[in-house]
């Protein structure tokens, strides 16, 4: 997506993608590891994959954001214990607003709840319901 390219470049960062093939967790640990990435965002999915075989392989990366279905809580807590300073963001939206119009960030377990909440509008967004 183009938050995925932008959001990185317009702040003096770089874009790191991963190698053709399948993607499995080692292969994003030494991506993470090599590279020296702060900053990732993952499907949901993926995220849920990663914390219940390796957690660990977000070690290094500040700010991870997990978006396009539900992030559950477990995943969430395994990933903060496993890495501490570590922030998730739950990124939610609508398909017609590309990945995020809302997001609620979790630095810590009492940010996280028996469901992770879709959070709040980003800059500039309004929500209707």
């Amino acid at each position: 997506s183009t938050y995925e390219l932008w959001v990185p470049l317009l702040n003096g960062g770089a874009v790191v993608v991963a190698p053709p093939g399948r993607l499995d967790v080692s292969t994003l640990s030494r991506l993470i590891t090599d590279h020296r990435i702060t900053g990732l965002l993952v499907a949901a999915g993926l995220f849920k994959v990663v914390a219940e075989e390796a957690p660990e392989a977000f070690t290094g990366v500040r700010e991870v954001w997990a978006g396009g279905d539900v992030v559950p809580p477990a995943a969430v807590e395994r990933v903060i214990a496993a890495c501490p300073g570590i922030k998730v963001v739950d990124a939610y939206g609508p398909t017609e607003a590309t990945m995020a119009a809302s997001v609620h960030p979790m630095a810590e377990p009492g940010d996280i709840g028996a469901v992770v909440p879709i959070g709040r509008p980003l800059d500039n967004t309004r929500l209707y319901v």
